[in-house]
């Protein structure tokens, strides 16, 4: 257990919708701060203007909710404290570690080939046109963090977990475009992300950044800046979350499918089990248990040194597994509430649907696939073909099948109509007719389905009862006739 009072944050930009990787490292900072009965709060960086989008914010709440992780206190929101960071920046000129140029883009374009055709050989910071012309902070014009004229080398800890530290040594010499004195606060009045994310951690108290691996470069920025504006000693312990990757091991986007979590919930994914996936991108709870039911089991066992450093892989089918056992272990009734509330089944007979999802829920991987049994062979007839039904077998052999497991289901009493009783009466018809699994039951599949896939043919005749299975099995044995 920390120490001190555990407080993390998760703060995505609404320039687009939550991405897996974001819900991971929201996950991941909710696990840890709840696990200590500390506090986790939501921010939201809206800072890059030119690509905000007005319904990411509402759209990244509404998956954080839907995947169970609530926040503490008001949001925050970064274009509501402009002046906040204004009146820092201020400070940090009047200090001396900040300073106002005004080059234009192409300006700034020269100046960067110049600095490495020159002062970056020695290892010296890029500097800015401002940096001696003594210029007033003014819309318009950007501030600089001033580094010294020879930066020193810096030695940083990326992963400060006391179990398993990770520090890398930053030397100006051997990396000088880690030094560059970077953007502050933008020409429009706009704070960036490596000035705005270090006020707003400090005044609301965060002790633990959780955040992807993509920031371990900016780091010595980072610690340049908290030594700068006096809280060196305050700063918060750093932990970085390795990439995920795609089957084809390059970063997770759009192009390997699915990306964010609109669409995993419009797929039919339970939460819980997206989050159990997620988590376990990265990151080891140690052992062979893999299967986590809820957030509280994640809660209980996750540890930040279990961070591993090499990426992981986003293996969609080992996440259509999860969900698999995650459907499983709901239980009929709550399949039905989960199924109704995400749009994938319509309430019909309660009887009859519980029957159905009772069977198909040791067989389905997600919700999606619910609707598909809602609105197929359980609860519409099935427009067979002779062709389809047939196959390659001989047409007046089928026929003779069907005649004959329809003599001997019709004759099977109506109390004995169960699964047992069935498999029993069509094993016995297979045997008498010198049949194997693959020639008989395939026929009376489609006959029944028009399905390739159905759970057992005896589980299925016994759910669609035996007035309507019969009835089937007649209509498909008059295409033969």
């Amino acid at each position: 257990m920390p120490e001190q009072r555990v407080v993390t944050r998760f703060a995505p930009s609404p320039t687009g919708y939550l991405h897996v990787g974001g819900a991971r490292t929201a996950l991941y900072a909710w696990l840890w701060s709840r696990k200590h009965g500390g506090e986790f709060h939501l921010r939201i960086e809206d800072t890059d203007r030119q690509r905000f989008m007005a319904d990411a914010e509402e759209q990244i709440k509404d998956s954080l909710q839907w995947l169970g992780l609530d926040w503490d206190g008001p949001i925050l929101r970064q274009s509501e404290r402009l002046e906040k960071y204004r009146l820092y920046a201020e400070q940090l000129i009047k200090d001396g570690h900040a300073y106002v140029s005004d080059e234009s883009p192409e300006e700034t374009k020269a100046l960067k080939e110049q600095w490495r055709n020159t002062a970056a050989k020695n290892g010296q910071p890029l500097r800015y046109r401002g940096r001696d012309r003594d210029l007033s902070y003014e819309p318009g014009r950007h501030v600089h963090f001033r580094w010294p004229d020879e930066p020193k080398r810096m030695v940083i800890t990326y992963f400060e977990h006391p179990r398993k530290p990770w520090k890398v040594s930053v030397d100006p010499k051997a990396a000088p475009s880690a030094f560059e004195d970077f953007v502050l606060v933008k020409s429009d009045g706009y704070p960036t992300y490596n000035f705005a994310h270090i006020i707003d951690d400090k005044e609301t108290g965060v002790t633990a950044v959780i955040r992807g691996d993509e920031f371990t470069s900016s780091l010595n920025k980072y610690y340049a800046l908290y030594d700068a504006l006096g809280w060196g000693r305050e700063r918060p312990a750093f932990y970085h979350v390795p990439t995920i990757l795609g089957p084809d091991k390059a970063k997770l986007s759009k192009r390997h499918g699915a990306a964010d979590v609109r669409d995993y919930r419009a797929a039919g994914y339970l939460p819980e089990a997206l989050a159990n996936f997620v988590a376990l991108i990265g990151w080891n709870p140690g052992g062979d248990r893999e299967v986590f039911l809820d957030l509280k089991e994640l809660m209980e066992v996750f540890d930040l040194s279990g961070v591993q450093r090499s990426p992981g892989v986003f293996d969609e089918e080992k996440l259509r597994w999860l969900n698999g056992e995650h459907i499983k272990a709901l239980g009929v009734e709550a399949l039905f509430r989960r199924a109704v509330a995400a749009g994938f089944w319509t309430v019909g007979d309660a009887a009859y649907d519980e029957r159905v999802l009772g069977m198909s829920a040791e067989r389905i991987r997600t919700l999606a696939e619910l609707k598909g049994i809602r609105e197929g062979y359980f609860y519409h007839r099935p427009k067979v073909t002779r062709k389809r039904l047939v196959g390659s077998e001989n047409p007046q052999t089928v026929g003779v099948w069907l005649e004959r497991v329809l003599r001997d289901l019709s004759g099977l009493p109506d109390v004995d109509w169960n699964a047992q009783r069935i498999e029993n009466v069509l094993n016995d018809l297979r045997n008498e007719l010198d049949l194997e699994p693959k020639q008989l039951y395939p026929v009376l599949r489609i006959a029944a389905t028009d399905a390739d896939r159905t759970p057992p043919l005896w589980d299925l005749f016994e759910t669609l009862g035996k007035e309507e299975t019969v009835a089937r099995l007649d209509a498909a044995q008059s295409l033969v006739a």
